[in-house]
Formats: C-alpha cells, sequence, structure tokens
C-alpha cells in the first residue's frame, strides 16, 4: 500500500524540526521518564493481592514453578516476570514489576511513531506524537502506578495493525497471535481481522497461525512440566473466575443486577457476536478499498465496540481502544474529541481503582463515578459508529 499524503494544514512543518526534536522532544521524554519514576512506590491492590505473590513463587522456585498454575494469567507474561525476578536484590519487587509495564510504553510509542510515519513521511509530526503517547494519563496510570500489563498485549496488537496497514498480513497474524497468548483481549482486534478476510485482504487459511502461535508460546512452560492440556485451556478458566457482568468495566452491563447473570451473560454473548457479524457484512458491501487510513478506523472500531458490549469486563478492558483512538487522531483530525473521551472514561475509572488502593472510597461515590463514565462511553461508542458510517459515507479517500 502506498503512503497517505499528509494534509499540510496538520503537519507539524519542517522550519521547525530542529527545535522539536533537539529540545522539545527530549524534555517531552523527560517528564515521561519522571512522572513514571513517581509512581514506582505506589502498591496497588492488584500488586498486593497477586503480582507480589507470583514474583515470589518464581523469585524462590525459579523457572520451574511454572509447572504449577499459580497465576490466572497465560505463562507468556510469567516468562518476562520470571526475567524480572533476576534483578532481586538491587532492585525492589514492586519497581521491578512496573518496569517491565515501563518499558512496553517506550516500545509502543516507537510503534506510534512508526504508524504515523505511514501518515505522516515527512516533517516531526510522527515523532511529536509518539512522545506525547507516553504522556498520555491513562498510559502512565496502568504501567507505572497501577502496574498492569495491558502495554504489553496492545504493543503486539499494535504490530499487527501495523503490518495490516502495510499489507503484510501473514506478519500480522503472527503479531496477533502473539498477543493472543498474553491476553484474550486481543480478540477485541477480531471484527477486523473477519472484515478483511471477507474482503480477501488476509487470506482465510491465515487464522490458523494464531493458534499455533499461541502453542508455540506455551511450549516452554509445557516444558517446565505443566500439562499441555492445560495450558490450552486456560482462557476458559479464566471465564469462570469472576460471575459478575461488569468488574468496574465503564458499560452498560453496570446497569444490569448481577441477579441476572447467567441469562444476560448469554445474551450478551449472542448480541455481540450478531453485531460484529452485521458490523462486517455492512462494511464489506461499503468498502471497496482498503488503504492504512481504512484499516486503521475499523481496527479502533472494532477495539471499542467488542469490550463495550461483551458482559464480564474489566476495568481496563478499554486499553487499546485508548491507544488506538489517540493515533486514528493523528489520521482524522475531527475524532480528537474520541481520544479524549477515551482518556476521561478511563481515567475516571482509573480513580476509583487507584484510590481504593490508598484509602477508603465511598461505595456510593465510586458507583456514581463509575455509572458518569458509562454514560460517557456509550457516547463515544455511539459517536465512533457515526463517525466511521460518515466517513465512509462521504466517498472521503480513505
Amino acid at each position: 500500500m502506498s503512503s497517505v499524503p499528509a494534509q499540510p494544514g496538520l503537519d507539524i512543518k519542517a522550519s521547525s524540526d530542529k527545535w522539536l526534536k533537539w529540545i522539545l522532544v527530549p524534555l517531552l521524554i523527560l517528564a515521561a521518564i519522571s512522572l513514571r519514576f513517581a509512581g514506582l512506590n505506589f502498591v496497588s491492590i492488584d500488586i498486593h493481592d497477586f503480582l507480589l505473590d507470583w514474583y515470589n513463587k518464581l523469585a524462590t522456585n525459579g523457572f520451574a514453578a511454572l509447572r504449577e498454575p499459580f497465576s490466572n494469567y497465560t505463562p507468556p507474561y510469567l516468562y518476562l516476570l520470571f526475567v524480572v525476578t533476576q534483578t532481586v536484590g538491587f532492585i525492589p519487587k514492586v519497581a521491578a514489576m512496573k518496569l517491565l509495564s515501563i518499558c512496553f510504553d517506550f516500545l509502543n510509542a516507537f510503534l506510534v511513531y512508526k504508524i504515523l510515519k505511514i501518515r505522516y513521511p515527512q516533517g516531526a509530526t510522527a515523532l511529536i506524537g509518539a512522545v506525547v503517547f507516553l504522556l498520555l494519563p491513562t498510559i502512565l496510570l496502568n504501567s507505572a502506578y497501577w502496574g498492569q500489563s495491558d502495554g504489553i498485549y496492545t504493543f503486539f496488537l499494535l504490530a499487527c495493525l501495523f503490518f495490516l496497514m502495510k499489507d503484510r498480513p501473514f506478519l500480522a497474524m503472527i503479531f496477533l497471535g502473539i498477543s493472543f497468548s498474553f491476553k484474550a483481549q486481543a480478540v477485541f482486534l477480531g471484527p477486523l481481522v473477519l472484515l478483511l478476510i471477507v474482503k480477501k485482504k488476509i487470506p482465510w487459511f491465515y487464522l490458523g497461525v494464531v493458534p499455533l502461535v499461541y502453542a508455540l508460546m506455551m511450549i516452554p512452560a509445557a516444558l517446565a512440566g505443566r500439562p499441555i492440556i492445560e495450558l490450552l485451556t486456560i482462557y476458559a478458566g479464566q471465564a469462570g473466575t469472576y460471575h459478575t457482568l461488569s468488574e468496574h468495566a465503564p458499560n452498560l452491563y453496570l446497569f444490569i443486577p448481577n441477579t441476572l447473570y447467567t441469562p444476560v451473560l448469554l445474551i450478551g454473548l449472542i448480541t455481540t457476536v450478531l453485531i460484529a457479524l452485521t458490523w462486517t457484512a455492512i462494511y464489506a458491501r461499503k468498502l471497496k478499498e482498503f488503504t492504512p487510513q481504512t484499516i486503521l478506523l475499523c481496527a479502533l472500531v472494532s477495539v471499542a465496540f467488542m469490550p463495550f458490549f461483551l458482559p464480564k469486563m474489566h476495568d481496563r478492558y478499554f486499553y487499546p481502544a485508548e491507544v488506538f483512538s489517540f493515533v486514528a487522531a493523528f489520521y482524522f483530525p475531527n475524532m480528537w474529541l474520541l481520544a479524549l473521551g477515551y482518556q476521561l472514561v478511563s481515567g475516571l475509572v482509573y480513580y476509583v481503582v487507584l484510590t481504593a488502593s490508598a484509602m477508603p472510597v465511598d461505595p456510593a461515590l465510586a458507583g456514581s463515578i463509575l455509572i458518569f463514565g458509562a454514560f460517557i462511553n456509550t457516547a463515544l461508542t455511539g459517536f465512533v459508529f457515526w463517525k466511521q458510517w460518515r466517513l465512509i459515507d462521504s466517498k472521503t479517500s480513505l
């Protein structure tokens, strides 16, 4: 695919490149690093209740600990956590775990740069966008304060997106498989993949690459002694861990009581599948060609509506939408409202969860904040559907 020419009004002028590259960019990177180091000592509930135990298990028993199901995460994250335990004694445990996630913040920034470079091959726009990405509040809070690993699987989703935009579907499926081996949430990109298969942009048999890569990523744990059946069914076990329709996820399931868990779970799953299939059918007819812009737009819609309509979603599951909407704002300047909206919605959720890690939180206040976030997210989901329809229906060159 050919590069999409930048719109002159959006590109950062070449005359200011030197000042941007040698003064502003280093200052912003320094700020991003400083803000992350400021959060290294913060102990979130998840670190206290889960990650520290996993770290200690690996630090004590070494790689052989992977023979046991001591974590509800898949082994690839535990491989990385094992590497981190080699710093025990000279890097504090909490800081070491967070540094792993922070490294992926910077790797994600690199991929943001590469994707923006398709749109802005000249000038400093791509570089500035990558650096500003590091300063997004939810990206910062997720890694440096919460200590979560969402940036890891999203890194491979971004790599998948990049190679789809470059018309290299085989590599894209490899990275999708790696992402899926870290987190089941990689399936949020599923509707886009299905659309591209229907449009014959991805050969249908490339789908087999995803489970194959997943299986290959399980081999080290299998060699450590964990039964292969357990490794291949981890996500089935995860599905039964929580019996709530929404784990602080800002979607419509916040408004439904958990007493209706079983019927609503089934209805929610069926509804999501139907919406995904309908969306695929509509845009398989409407879209005649796929440019990098088209693929990015469809990817954003995919990762936005999947966690919104699916039940049993968690507080952090809109992380890919936060990242993709930021990138899309550089391709479609009138979509900055969407990127800011996702920062607001997830920021409200993060406030509730991270505040609860430091002090008691009034349940009524927390509930009100989450409901407010769900209302905003409902508007954002409608906006992203409407915006995709308008952009594609307007016959704008995508």
